[in-house]
């Protein structure tokens, strides 16, 4: 970013920057031509790979992992932030249990859920999807959809329905089981 605005440097009245931050002043005539260069700048340089959502996943658990001693070990590596992001997992296979919940026409509300292949339970919880509601119109999910989810973890102190919760980054349905072939 400070490369892209270092090439527009004669547009601004002021400006400087460093490798984690920028700040700049310019006369508003100047702004459609920063926009053309911006673009100019851009194109340049980027391809449609650059472009592509990533997501670092930093470890795969089950749901029964999620645990109130867990969320208290993840407080202890607190402040998230630059140079120390928040800890995102991954539990695949989780069975959504009722109907996604839009909240405030833009969030959703996800009530999971992922059985133990040993039979010793199931692990119930909401996962909350912050601006995502957009997601439900793009594909239809039903109660019983098998999911993927990438998650951090956080506590809900609301007094009538807190408790440990998902917070998504991203969920997408889960690739249906492979079906073996006899020959």
């Amino acid at each position: 970013m400070l490369e892209a605005l270092e090439s527009c440097r004669g547009l601004f009245t002021r400006f400087g920057g460093h490798a984690h931050a920028v700040g700049f002043a310019l006369p508003s005539v100047h702004l459609p031509e920063l926009k053309l260069r911006l673009d100019s700048f851009a194109r340049a340089r980027l391809t449609p790979e650059d472009l592509l959502p990533e997501l670092r996943i930093d470890a795969e658990i089950s749901l029964k992992d999620v645990t109130p001693d867990m969320e208290q070990c993840l407080r202890q590596l607190e402040p998230f932030g630059q140079g120390n992001p928040e800890p995102v997992f991954a539990s695949q296979g989780v069975s959504l249990l009722l109907p996604p919940r839009i909240i405030k026409e833009k969030h959703i509300k996800l009530r999971v859920s992922q059985n133990q292949p040993t039979g010793r339970g199931s692990y119930n919880y909401d996962a909350m999807g912050w601006r995502m509601a957009s997601r439900l119109a793009a594909e239809s999910y039903q109660p019983g959809d098998r999911l993927d989810l990438a998650f951090t973890v956080t506590v809900n102190t609301h007094p009538d329905f807190g408790g440990l919760e998902l917070v998504l980054e991203d969920f997408r349905k889960s690739a249906p089981a492979a079906v073996p072939v006899y020959i």
